[in-house]
């Protein structure tokens, strides 16, 4: 079910960004069994795995672009430029956007896993080299197109702006980042590559209903959900426009992802 209130109980504390509950004695357990190194090897085995044929079928694995730690070719880039994350952005406008987005990602050397959710956490996503190339490790941890496409793109930010190393960015993309410079950074870049500010800023300043997020939709080429995603981000209010985020519409793309 979708998380409508974001507020903390006092008993959860953030580890690296993401927020881990502790309600009992076996969510201590949680933490140490999520611990970052944990979390860390669990997404490293995920982009390591060779290619079956399900995750071939479905775009996330390909032969000619899984891990070298197989014996199989990967690309010898990995960085993303501006261009890239427009050409990514623009997928957006197929209902299918997430499978061509994954595997032009794996054409730029850039491995992207999707992971069930992490119990104890709110992990969205997160970023880290591996041998030397970008790992993306998304949760799905709410099945709309509104929280993926932000996870992903913020994700891509941070390879974008030279933050990603081998220790891993962990993203609880609920929280407020204003006090962290990568993450305000990442945000900015997931927001604008959509919706430019100025733009953004001139639609909030009407009154927004579901037409005029429809409308603005159609004239940047988007989905509804991430513009009704953003608005919902931004006013902290999860209850309005529930009918536009694209509930259901991304997991289904993988039927290998098997996280509820």
């Amino acid at each position: 079910a979708e998380q409508a209130d974001i507020g903390r109980r006092s008993g959860d504390f953030q580890r690296h960004g993401v927020t881990v509950a502790v309600t009992s004695a076996d969510d201590v357990d949680g933490i140490r069994l999520w611990d970052d190194a944990i979390i860390t090897k669990r997404i490293a085995a995920a982009a390591r795995l060779p290619p079956t044929p399900q995750s071939v079928a479905d775009s996330s694995f390909h032969p000619r672009h899984a891990p070298h730690a197989h014996g199989l070719a990967v690309p010898l880039h990995g960085t993303i430029t501006r261009e890239d994350l427009t050409a990514i952005a623009l997928l957006r406008v197929y209902p299918d956007g997430p499978v061509p987005a994954f595997k032009a990602l794996r054409e730029k050397g850039i491995r992207v896993v999707t992971m069930p959710h992490l119990r104890s956490t709110y992990l969205d996503g997160a970023v880290f080299l591996l041998d030397g190339k970008p790992v993306i490790g998304l949760t799905l941890r709410y099945d709309r197109l509104d929280n993926f496409w932000h996870t992903l793109m913020h994700e891509l930010g941070h390879l974008y702006n030279g933050d990603v190393s081998e220790e891993p960015v962990f993203d609880d993309l609920e929280i407020s980042a204003q006090e962290d410079n990568q993450e305000v950074a990442a945000d900015m870049i997931a927001q604008n590559v959509f919706i430019p500010r100025e733009r953004w800023e001139s639609f909030c300043a009407h009154r927004v209903s579901t037409m005029s997020i429809c409308a603005l939709a159609a004239e940047l080429s988007l989905s509804p959900a991430i513009v009704a995603g953003r608005y919902r981000f931004e006013k902290k209010n999860y209850r309005v426009f529930t009918a536009l985020v694209g509930h259901g519409e991304v997991r289904r793309l993988f039927p290998s992802f098997t996280g509820e």
